[in-house]
């Protein structure tokens, strides 16, 4: 048995030849008849390319792990690997997901996000995609102790039990503050502290979410 056999058969784990084949279709949506699978494993006829990666998508391996490093073909086969390998990552890459973004000002005086219907939106690559459900334009010095000036874009990831020192967007009454949130004898503290919000009851706090990341003087 060559390598590509034994590696095969390694594959099927002692499946019959044809549940092998069922759960390959089932997986990849290709049919490798079970005579054609018995054939690869015994040597009697050598896969293609093709069949070989349809197998190879079924285990969830490069295709290189078929052949010997001292197979000829093994280093072709892998430049084929990492060739596939950066045209999936390109394709994650450039992949995009449409995010909503709103003025701070009009955010204040919304009842609810989720019902508004946005005209403007971000297209941010999925790659970096982390939950956000929309972003925020800030358009004064309110939130400048945190870091925050007029013109950034932050995102945030809508949710209403944030962990321990993280960055939240929340509403206090009109006001919308940006800032770490952290819990005190069960009461809400808000850091950097204002004079203002010193210790609140968490009835007090309408949580929009947290912050997850910021766009410096970024133009609508």
């Amino acid at each position: 048995m060559n390598s590509i056999g034994k590696k095969i058969d390694q594959i099927r784990q002692g499946l019959s030849y044809v549940d092998f084949s069922k759960r390959i279709e089932e997986k990849t949506g290709y049919e490798i008849s079970p005579s054609s699978l018995h054939k690869y494993v015994t040597d009697q006829r050598k896969p293609s390319y093709k069949m070989l990666e349809v197998i190879a998508t079924y285990a969830d391996l490069p295709i290189s792990s078929f052949f010997e490093e001292n197979d000829q073909l093994y280093a072709k086969v892998k430049k084929l690997d990492t060739f596939k390998l950066l045209q999936k990552e390109y394709h994650e890459i450039t992949k995009i997901k449409e995010i909503p973004i709103i003025d701070a000002k009009l955010l204040q005086t919304l009842k609810s996000v989720e019902t508004h219907e946005f005209e403007i939106f971000y297209p941010m690559p999925l790659a970096v995609f982390n939950g956000e459900s929309y972003g925020v334009k800030i358009d004064n010095n309110s939130m400048s102790d945190i870091g925050m000036q007029p013109g950034d874009l932050i995102f945030i990831r809508s949710e209403a039990n944030p962990k321990i020192g993280q960055t939240i967007l929340a509403k206090i009454g009109s006001d919308l503050v940006c800032k770490r949130f952290y819990l005190k004898n069960n009461y809400v503290v808000l850091e950097p502290i204002d004079p203002k919000y010193k210790n609140l009851s968490p009835h007090e706090v309408e949580i929009l979410g947290t912050v997850t990341k910021l766009i410096r003087d970024f133009e609508l």
